[in-house]
């Protein structure tokens, strides 16, 4: 059983204990309060982000680290867009173990991204069905 190399462990923890999943004042703040704004962003985001999703694990699926890096990118300029930190950092992580052709590290961190992204849109469903 292959483990995670020290340098990766130390980045997951570093994220878990530093970065919130979605900073909301700030994306809130980005968006100048505007509601309709947010959740326009947020449907965008739930869209592009499962089709983003599939474009890394077609990559991964089929070796092609360019395609999975590539994917990952423009995945985590959304998450960067919507203050979504902690998944930013994850996907930054990922673009670069695609860089180094790690896909047994990767498929461990796509998944830590995909969950760190769920509860990232949960907070922002959340905000918005409160009507603050």
């Amino acid at each position: 059983m292959k483990h995670a190399d020290p340098d990766t462990r130390e980045f997951t923890n570093h994220l878990e204990t530093v970065l919130p999943v979605i900073d909301l004042p700030a994306l809130v703040e980005k968006l100048s309060a505007n509601r309709q704004m947010i959740a326009r962003c947020h449907d965008i985001f739930a869209t592009d982000s499962v089709k983003a999703v599939a474009a890394i694990r077609k990559g991964m699926a089929a070796g092609d680290s360019k395609a999975a890096k590539k994917a990952v990118h423009g995945l985590r300029g959304m998450l960067v867009t919507l203050e979504m930190r902690k998944p930013a950092g994850t996907a930054e992580a990922l673009e670069s173990m695609f860089s180094g052709n790690n896909f047994h590290e990767a498929t461990f961190a796509l998944r830590l991204l995909e969950e760190e992204m769920n509860a990232a849109t949960r907070e922002i469903s959340c905000f918005l069905a409160a009507g603050e």
